[in-house]
């Protein structure tokens, strides 16, 4: 096994490369700052597709584990800690609260500074998102690289940086067997209305509506939360 942890039974599968991927850099054989392979080069490496290769970057993008830099290339993010426990800390309330406290900042930045690009992505992400079926782990993947690029969105370093933190919590165990318990695919259908609705209030420039909806969002998810806990009492 090479330093990427590859194996010849786990390959061509894009959540099994992705996880491959995070376990190293997890594990601090690949460092902050870090360039990694080239897609050629991982998608020889894995014995897997280019595309297959760009779908699991998408998903370790969406957990805040890499960036990627156009002309440059993909690297390790500078804020990601292997070491991080507060994944394990917080409580899936306590990941509502933060996210009361940021986004809507967030998306109000967004509405002022987004560019044609980072709406074209958006988009991109979202289109891609809207395929995943009844699929959760796809989803859960989608949905987090959606977010991760509308933080990219606000051109603002530091909240990125938060965000991404918010993203590592939300790509942990727990959220993931919530969100198992929670979402049916009339319940994924929702959640597209709501990205859908949210971009065409941003690419509007329409702040005031950008923030509603955000709020409502989470409003949805603590309901589909509390909904769960009371199902499993």
């Amino acid at each position: 096994m090479d330093q990427s942890g590859t194996d010849s039974g786990r390959r061509a599968d894009a959540g099994a490369i992705a996880q491959i991927i995070a376990e190293a850099i997890r594990a601090g054989q690949h460092k902050p700052g870090d360039r990694l392979p080239a897609e050629r080069d991982l998608a020889a490496r894995f014995g897997g597709a280019r595309g297959t290769i760009r779908a699991a970057l998408d998903r370790l993008e969406g957990q805040g584990l890499i960036t990627r830099r156009v002309g440059s290339g993909t690297f390790v993010a500078e804020t990601a800690n292997p070491g991080s426990e507060v994944a394990d800390l917080t409580s899936p309330q306590e990941l509502l609260e933060a996210r009361r406290a940021l986004e809507p900042q967030l998306v109000r930045l967004a509405v002022r500074k987004a560019t044609p690009r980072d709406l074209a992505l958006l988009d991109e992400a979202l289109t891609a998102l809207e395929t995943c079926g009844e699929d959760v782990d796809r989803f859960g993947a989608g949905d987090l690289l959606f977010h991760e690029r509308l933080a990219a969105a606000t051109h603002n370093p530091l909240m990125q940086a938060l965000f991404r933190q918010v993203n590592r919590v939300r790509g942990h165990q727990h959220w993931r067997d919530i969100q198992h318990q929670t979402l049916t695919r009339a319940r994924i259908d929702d959640y597209h209305r709501q990205h859908r609705a949210l971009l065409r209030a941003i690419a509007a420039r329409d702040a005031d509506q950008a923030e509603r909806l955000a709020v409502a969002h989470l409003d949805e998810a603590e309901h589909d939360m509390m909904n769960r806990r009371t199902d499993a009492a």
